[in-house]
């Protein structure tokens, strides 16, 4: 992952954030009789998705913890795309999930992150942890591609 949010964030398609978009307007559009009082953004990067889309997608009420492990993240996502319904946080949830969060979330999103997850087992019993009874996850991401081959065959190098 490149180590510089602002990089990062200007180096999403605009492809790719419609993508986001009408995936997460045909799932939400899904989930009537839901609660939408706070909500978890996986993986939040830094921070645009967070703000320019998922917002949109949430009731006016609606909380949003946005978390990711990476400071440098979280830091760009406080200060480029801050809002009032929205607060980030240095947290890796798999690692250590706050005890308070228990059964705390209606809805937990994760946009192009989970593919960095070690464990998916783990992850997934973490999700159903956090998540309240008929909660939603969605995990937005890739799950094909011609690159793949490519990153395989680099992780397998020393260097």
């Amino acid at each position: 992952m490149n180590s510089k949010p602002a990089q990062y964030c200007s180096s999403r398609s605009k492809t790719d954030v419609e993508w986001i978009d009408s995936r997460l307007s045909h799932y939400v559009s899904k989930m009537t009789e839901s609660n939408w009082d706070i909500v978890l953004d996986f993986g939040c990067g830094a921070g645009n998705i967070t703000k320019n889309i998922l917002l949109s997608h949430c009731s006016a009420h609606t909380k949003i913890i946005a978390i990711d492990i990476q400071s440098a993240f979280v830091d760009f996502a406080k200060e480029t795309f801050g809002h009032e319904r929205i607060e980030y946080m240095v947290l890796d949830v798999i690692e250590k999930t706050p005890l308070h969060w228990a059964k705390r979330f209606d809805k937990v999103f994760a946009f192009f992150s989970h593919h960095y997850i070690s464990d998916f087992r783990k992850f997934l019993k973490v999700f159903r942890e956090i998540l309240k009874p008929e909660g939603y996850v969605i995990c937005l991401g890739i799950a094909s591609a011609p690159t793949f081959s490519v990153w395989l065959e680099l992780s397998t190098k020393e260097e």
